[in-house]
């Protein structure tokens, strides 16, 4: 199967994994001010009670409100019950619900996570102020042990968690698809990143990343990481597709001690904000932090403007040679092929005029769909977290947010018509807008 019809095959199957999650055996209801025992929508208990009840295959739908104070165990919620390939065990928004659910700080363990349960996905749901917003468990003592996998989050947001937004460790089958990771590692924890798959197993099919922003995320421990993408320690596989990261500490796109990554239209500007980064100074948008990790890399259709001051200085870190197609790149910072990158609204929408983009994507690889983020989800302000960096700009919108209702409404994506577009955004699809002025030369068909 090429990579194209691969990750359409998972962008097309969402739809209905969720619906068979929802009509699964028995769906029940949680509030943040809930206390009935029978979890119904008339009675809704409380996240914890709902969690406990579950048994594999059943559905559990949040509903609106901020779940906080004792509700919330300084362990954060683990769920256990495992699905099926055919029935998933879901915990999700309700419709037109955004739930939130704020932990007491770094020293809390995961937010949302199952330790030990396979075949569990996640929907539409909101965590703040753990020490990593969601995750999976861990077993063995080594990188290379297989820890559970077939998990699957979906129109998430993880933002101002201590460490980790998204983690998964030793695990196969993993899909984080349209998702905020915004403002995590900025309460000075090892090794933190906005979405990190330490120890990816299986194939680049097997764990893919797509249609996700990451921005604004940070390594304050030991400057080292901070990315807001990274593969990390002896991964086998993992695609990383249709993402856009900006303006995070380290790079956009991270590889470490990993193999076989696919790096496909992702939309990376401005990252390296952090001005103690040690492993290496200027990280690089795209980063391979070895040779090794150049192994069975495809990386083809990227767009990558460095702003040339500070620690971003370069494009790409160490990029190999081979399987390498259809980039652009920049060093210097410009931005005028895109609608408004640095505006209240960051979006970046590719302009009319933006000939070294439009059209000029290899269309072998390059996915059916385009982000289709709206860029209204994010807005310029210092955002109210635990952990605030001097270097934070934007905040992400949870009012306009509730008013698509729900994150699901931050991300629209079009089909790819004719030939496609470098990056994340298709212009021709309308996605992001068009229109304006602009356009710029830099490094095309790398």
């Amino acid at each position: 199967m090429s990579t194209r019809r691969a990750l359409v095959s998972s962008v097309a199957a969402l739809p209905i994994l969720t619906a068979t999650a929802l009509a699964s055996a028995a769906t029940y209801y949680a509030s943040p001010t809930g206390a009935g025992s029978s979890c119904s929508s008339s009675a809704p208990c409380s996240l914890g009670s709902g969690i406990a009840k579950l048994s594999g295959g059943d559905t559990l739908l949040l509903m609106d409100g901020t779940y906080s104070g004792a509700s919330v165990p300084t362990w954060g919620f683990n769920v256990t019950a495992s699905g099926t390939a055919s029935a998933w065990t879901t915990i999700a928004a309700a419709p037109g619900a955004l739930p939130i659910i704020v932990g007491g700080g770094p020293a809390n363990n995961t937010g949302l996570g199952a330790s030990t349960a396979t075949y569990v996905q996640f929907i539409g749901i909101v965590v703040q102020n753990f020490n990593t917003g969601f995750a999976n468990g861990w077993t063995g003592t080594g990188h290379v042990n297989d820890s559970n996998g077939q998990i699957r989050f979906i129109n998430c947001i993880a933002d101002g968690n201590g460490k980790n937004g998204i983690a998964f460790q030793s695990a196969t089958g993993v899909l984080i698809s349209e998702c905020i990771v915004a403002h995590n590692g900025g309460q000075a924890d090892y090794a933190s990143s906005g979405v990190d798959l330490f120890g990816a197993r299986g194939t680049y099919a097997d764990n893919v990343v797509e249609r996700t922003v990451a921005f604004e995320n940070a390594d304050t421990a030991d400057h080292s990481d901070g990315s807001g993408f990274i593969v990390d320690d002896v991964g086998t596989g993992a695609t990383f597709v249709n993402n856009l990261g900006f303006r995070n500490g380290g790079s956009c796109i991270r590889l470490t001690q990993s193999t076989g990554t696919r790096i496909i239209n992702n939309t990376c500007y401005a990252n390296g904000l952090d001005v103690a980064a040690t492993n290496p100074v200027s990280p690089g948008e795209i980063f391979f932090s070895t040779a090794a990790t150049q192994t069975g890399v495809l990386m083809v259709n990227n767009v990558a403007i460095a702003t040339g001051s500070t620690q971003d200085k370069q494009a790409f870190f160490n990029a190999p040679t081979s399987n390498v197609s259809n980039n652009y790149t920049k060093n210097d910072g410009t931005i005028a092929h895109w609608l408004d990158a640095t505006g209240t609204h960051p979006d970046f929408g590719l302009r009319s005029t933006a000939s070294d983009l439009i059209d000029k994507a290899t269309a072998t690889s390059a996915p059916s769909d385009d982000i289709g983020f709206d860029p209204k989800c994010v807005t310029k302000g210092v955002p109210s977290v635990v952990g605030l960096q001097t270097w934070y700009q934007y905040s992400i919108d949870y009012s306009y947010i509730r008013s698509v209702g729900g994150v699901a409404g931050c991300f629209n994506p079009r089909a790819r018509s004719g030939a496609p577009d470098i990056g994340a955004y298709e212009h021709s699809s309308g996605a992001g807008g068009s229109g304006g002025s602009g356009g710029s030369g830099g490094s095309a068909g790398t």
